[in-house]
């Protein structure tokens, strides 16, 4: 699975078809004010934990840290992990290799949020069970950017180019599924202003942006 995502994935992907990352690297100008826009739309407390599930090289858990939150980061990607944002490594270790079906290496409500961006998507069914089941263990909320499709397709085209994605659900699905692996859906739209505008004008239901608290019981 590794080999899936590896320097070709992340450095090289559009000319060898594998993904839409070119020079995968640090961004401050975009990663910033996204995660401004996560913070304002989820109105998260500035004392917060994070935890970013499918963390690639730790470039938004920079950007959290950057802003004052405590921010940690997992992904399955032995590549990224190897080549991480050095800033995010300093002091100690933040960000972890887990993989798909292990579970998570934090104690039971460890952090206050779990954040995944284009992640969902890259799991079977049976992993994404798998996976919201360790975020209710580790956090009571959750916020989620994930592509939409039909089914079949994504609404947004361009992101068939990417080989590693599986799940092109729609927003009903989604929220089905969240409910199912014992989370309220507190929000749900197909826009934030200020994360993902460009996909937003190629596609109005290109994305969609879930805000999750744990039912207890």
């Amino acid at each position: 699975m590794n080999d899936l995502y590896g320097k070709l994935y992340f450095e090289e992907g559009i000319q060898t078809g594998k993904s839409l990352y070119e020079n995968y690297r640090w961004l401050p100008h975009l990663t910033i004010p996204m995660v401004k826009s996560i913070v304002k739309h989820t109105k998260m407390s500035p004392k917060s934990s994070i935890l970013d599930v499918g963390c690639a090289k730790g470039y938004m858990v920079r950007a959290f840290r950057e802003l004052g939150f405590n921010a940690w980061g997992i992904d399955a990607s032995l590549y990224a992990i190897n080549h991480l944002d050095e800033t995010v490594q300093k002091g100690y270790t933040r960000i972890f290799l887990v993989y798909r079906m292990q579970i998570w290496p934090f104690r039971d409500n460890e952090f206050d949020w779990v954040i995944t961006k284009d992640t969902l998507e890259h799991l079977t069914e049976r992993e994404l069970d798998f996976v919201l089941h360790e975020s209710s263990r580790v956090a009571p909320k959750a916020f989620h950017i994930i592509p939409m499709g039909d089914g079949e397709s994504y609404f947004c085209k361009d992101y068939e180019k990417d080989i590693t994605h599986k799940l092109r659900r729609p927003m009903g699905w989604w929220a089905d599924i969240f409910q199912k692996n014992g989370f309220r859906v507190l929000k749900k739209s197909y826009r934030v202003k200020g994360i993902k505008d460009k996909w937003y004008k190629s596609h109005h239901k290109g994305n969609g942006f879930f805000m999750l608290e744990r039912r207890n019981g």
